[in-house]
């Protein structure tokens, strides 16, 4: 049999790279449709290092009660134990994460919020993160700094190159 189409494929050459092309090509497309559809999602390894850089562990967002649990990915959050009505003061919550972690563990604060940002009488509109980081050496893994330095001071800060192209300002400048 193998004989028979082998003769048939030289006397038929055309035909031959017709069937080849048209059972090859959807093949390569599809095979080429789902890499790219796969790329496009990170793995969970992946979603750990996008959020909370290369030298953190975890990432606390807010007090959720007691028997909290958390996938990697920071997809799904359930709720496993009684919890309380009464949040503790950020003290004494810093201090029971801190009993739950492994020795020579630290935490590092990092708070969020949502200011008005002006530069003399620029004023930027739509939303801008501002962060607070209690501890400069934390943010090598959080930030990749394309000017300038990572701040050092408690009146310096990390801002994003569209928001100083937005405010028509520069590295060092004031904000």
């Amino acid at each position: 049999a193998a004989r028979i189409a082998g003769r048939d494929a030289r006397r038929a050459r055309g035909r031959t790279a017709l069937v080849c092309a048209l059972v090859g090509l959807p093949v390569m497309v599809g095979t080429a449709g789902a890499v790219v559809v796969q790329s496009g999602d990170s793995t969970p390894a992946q979603q750990v290092g996008y959020t909370l850089g290369t030298q953190a562990q975890a990432e606390v967002s807010g007090f959720e009660g007691p028997g909290v649990v958390q996938d990697p990915a920071a997809r799904q959050i359930f709720l496993s134990g009684p919890g309380t009505s009464t949040a503790p003061t950020l003290t004494g919550y810093e201090a029971a994460l801190l009993d739950a972690l492994p020795p020579g563990s630290r935490l590092v604060r990092y708070m969020q919020v949502e200011p008005r940002v002006s530069a003399g009488d620029r004023v930027l509109r739509g939303w801008v993160s501002v962060a607070s980081v209690s501890d400069a050496t934390a943010l090598p893994g959080l930030v990749q700094v394309a000017s300038g330095r990572l701040p050092t001071e408690g009146h310096e800060v990390v801002v994003v190159h569209d928001v100083l192209r937005r405010l028509e300002l520069a590295v060092g400048d004031t904000l």
